[in-house]
């Protein structure tokens, strides 16, 4: 505390003494750690321990800019990013309002390796070609190897693996596998992608739909050519099913970007002795018993054709685009994995 006199001037009176508080500045104990580097995706933290009077505030500043909500003695970042790299210092301020910055902490953040694009399953038959993809981030170089049900595959060191022509050993499930270039090097592995690989039929199995020019009503005749139940869905069926056992089939439509289901239709089934085909007929209603609203002509997006079956009820089994050939009015759909575009973009 200091004692101020204040002194009148001449004709005045004589004031004081007066009391001027004079405030300190609170004593901080720097940022620690000192320094540290974290992997992206890490939690980090600084601390600092500051004395003063009792009303002491804290401010967080990452390279000399204000971190918002961040006023407590301890900063903790759950996450960490490359953006988060930099100096940390905290601002302590005393109830008087006098500050000071603690000394710096330091961060560094390296690029954790990871897959950016995982391989996808694929369903193909003998003799067609396989592409399966992946790519990840890291530091530095980025070296890769393909497994194969655990195994290396050999002369497979690209990020892409590409097989010419597929044999029934082919089918398994493929990995890949990285290494980047930092000392020591870090190692990653992508998601798996299975890989089935069928037996082709004598002649493919035809799926075609055709609609009248209101888009009203919808026929499908599916001609199976002897292919049987198992090669041509996706997922295995009970033991002996047959066609005999296909109960409903149903269609549903998917936009461009196969996030939205917006129309479906069951569809019942006749069967023609004569063609040995199993031919369904929609009537231009979906599943809610609404209106059709896509006219095949000008639809843009997917479809995806699926079964029920007597002997698994309630479980949808879906047409193996690798086996099933799908024409819409005559003309081959273009497929992409499960899906059949309708029209391209």
């Amino acid at each position: 505390m200091v004692m101020v006199f204040l002194l009148a001037t001449a004709g005045m009176t004589l004031l004081g003494p007066a009391e001027v508080i004079v405030g300190e500045a609170p004593v901080i104990d720097g940022a620690s750690p000192e320094a540290q580097t974290v992997l992206t995706g890490d939690a980090f933290s600084f601390s600092v321990e500051a004395t003063g009077d009792s009303e002491l505030s804290y401010q967080w500043l990452h390279n000399g800019e204000e971190l918002s909500g961040e006023t407590n003695p301890s900063l903790f970042i759950e996450l960490a990013t490359l953006s988060d790299a930099g100096d940390y210092i905290c601002r302590v301020t005393s109830g008087l309002g006098c500050s000071a910055d603690s000394l710096k902490g330091i961060l560094s953040v390296d690029q954790r390796l990871l897959f950016t694009q995982h391989p996808s399953n694929a369903n193909k038959t003998v003799g067609e070609s396989l592409i399966l993809q992946a790519e990840a981030i890291g530091v530095g170089g980025i070296s890769y190897t393909w497994e194969k049900d655990g195994e290396l595959v050999p002369g497979a060191t690209s990020r892409i693996l590409y097989i010419e022509s597929l044999v029934l050993e082919d089918a398994g499930s493929y990995v890949c596998l990285a290494t980047d270039s930092r000392v020591p090097p870090q190692e990653a592995s992508s998601n798996s992608a299975i890989v089935t690989v069928y037996e082709p039929s004598e002649s493919p199995a035809i799926f075609t739909l055709s609609y009248d020019e209101e888009g009203e009503e919808l026929a499908v005749v599916f001609n199976n050519n002897g292919a049987t139940l198992d090669g041509i869905t996706v997922s295995s069926l009970p033991e002996e099913t047959t066609w005999e056992d296909v109960v409903s089939l149903g269609i549903r439509f998917i936009d461009q970007d196969e996030v939205e289901v917006f129309e479906g239709y069951p569809l019942t089934i006749t069967e023609n002795q004569d063609t040995d085909e199993l031919i369904f007929i929609g009537v231009g209603e979906d599943w809610d018993g609404n209106p059709s609203q896509t006219n095949l002509a000008e639809f843009d997006g997917r479809i995806l054709p699926w079964f029920e079956v007597s002997t698994d009820p309630g479980k949808y089994y879906f047409v193996n685009a690798g086996v099933v050939v799908v024409e819409l009015d005559g003309d081959e759909l273009d497929v992409s994995t499960f899906f059949y575009l309708l029209s391209l973009p």
